[in-house]
């Protein structure tokens, strides 16, 4: 079975396992089509350092490792690995997972783009950017912000009118700062940031330039959304 992404990518054609639970295309086959990653941020990334969509391949090359980083893995066989992958592939235009990767071309950051879609706004999409996570001895280098700037990316161009930002986030004045103490990502511009101590709620805010263009919808205290404004921010 061959899928197609939307038109913005419509040459990308991956091809889940054939029935004898091996793959029929290339290990180096990306996930979705690197047409996807924003120009802007490959110009960011530090001397070296490149970003690609995630890669059958990727099991060899410290990806799991990285996400240890953020929480418990497990123990994952190169098998139990295929058939997840080949899973996540069968997923039509639902899964989209960026790794940066040093010099040496080892994975040292890996985020996850996952687009839900609904029935509600003209059966809109939303999308939930999970399990950024940055190799310990990489923090510092804004490989998180990066990341978190190319799912945005992503997400606006496969047709997400929301996108939510699930972590530990606190408000600040400018812009996305990644912090060593907690572990956590610090923003208020393009997003606008709700509180951890709020219950499930969903409030409209005008009261600046910022949050005129953005609207907060909280589900849990550790989630927060807004809505596309147009406009990217860098």
């Amino acid at each position: 079975m061959s899928l197609s992404l939307d038109p913005t990518a419509s040459s990308f054609t991956p091809t889940t396992s054939t029935s004898d639970n091996t793959s029929s295309h290339s290990d180096t086959t990306p996930l979705f089509s690197p047409s996807l990653i924003s120009p802007d941020v490959v110009s960011a990334l530090p001397s070296s350092y490149t970003i690609r969509p995630l890669q059958r391949s990727d099991y060899d090359a410290n990806f799991l490792d990285v996400l240890r980083v953020l929480t418990s893995v497990g123990d994952v066989s190169p098998a139990r690995w295929n058939e997840r992958y080949d899973w996540m592939v069968s997923q039509r235009e639902s899964y989209f997972i960026l790794v940066v990767l040093d010099g040496s071309d080892k994975i040292v950051g890996t985020g996850a783009l996952v687009v839900e879609r609904k029935f509600i706004h003209n059966l809109g999409s939303v999308g939930h950017i999970e399990d950024i996570a940055v190799a310990r001895d990489q923090q510092g280098k804004k490989l998180g912000l990066r990341i978190i700037q190319a799912l945005d990316f992503v997400a606006e161009k496969v047709g997400c009118y929301k996108v939510s930002l699930c972590g530990c986030i606190r408000v600040c004045c400018k812009n996305w700062h990644w912090r060593d103490d907690t572990n956590s990502f610090v923003f208020c511009r393009a997003f606008l940031i709700a509180p951890r101590p709020m219950r499930a709620s969903t409030s409209s805010v005008d009261s600046s330039e910022q949050a005129s263009k953005c609207r907060i919808t909280t589900s849990n205290p550790r989630t927060s959304t807004r809505h596309h404004s147009g406009r990217r921010y860098s």
